[in-house]
């Protein structure tokens, strides 16, 4: 399989996690952080999928029919094999990407290890070969890219609108270079260094 990476647009849309246990648990919290309405498929949970339960997380004390996955973002599916096999198979029929946790050969699309800082998200894949190795990498990075890295971004993007509103041309591309240059570098010198001045 050849995977490429892309940023699915989960807000407000519905997310089919089959499945209640721990998995799961660990699962939903990047999912409620992307703004995604997680809907659970599952006749029992885990007391840690419980506490997660609210707003934007809907349990269903049962296994998923066809209909319920229809109009789904993406499904992930951590239940059983056998129930995992019946997801799989309504997935490729309703043209749905699915995840199965620690089946990489099962999985029409993976789940990065992500390190997000609002609109900044890096992630981390090894396609499966070594899910524990890339959090392992994205751990070591997060002192690179502290909480407050979301916050220099944002005030790059008002200097980055600046420059586009004021500027055109051969002369548009060397400001925006030499602007993202100097957040790059001043940010490397030390997290938190990241100010960009126009």
């Amino acid at each position: 399989m050849g995977y490429y990476p892309v940023m699915v647009d989960v807000g407000q849309r519905a997310v089919a996690v089959v499945g209640g246990g721990k998995v799961v648990a660990h699962k939903i919290p990047g999912l409620l952080e992307a703004g995604a309405k997680v809907e659970v498929y599952a006749p029992e949970l885990h007391p840690a999928c419980r506490i997660l339960l609210g707003q934007q997380v809907h349990w269903h004390a049962r296994y998923p029919e066809t209909s319920d996955l229809v109009g789904c973002a993406f499904i992930i599916a951590a239940a059983p094999a056998d129930i995992n096999r019946t997801v799989i198979a309504w997935a490729e029929q309703l043209g749905l990407w699915v995840n199965v946790p620690d089946a990489a050969s099962a999985c029409t699309m993976m789940m990065v290890s992500q390190l997000r800082r609002n609109e900044f998200v890096l992630g981390v894949s090894t396609g499966g070969l070594a899910p524990g190795l890339a959090q392992r990498i994205r751990r070591n990075l997060e002192s690179l890219f502290p909480l407050d890295f979301g916050l220099a971004l944002r005030e790059f993007a008002v200097v980055r609108r600046h420059i586009l509103a004021t500027t055109e041309g051969p002369s548009r591309r060397n400001q925006l270079a030499a602007a993202e240059e100097q957040f790059i570098q001043h940010w490397l010198a030390g997290p938190g260094q990241g100010r960009i001045t126009s």
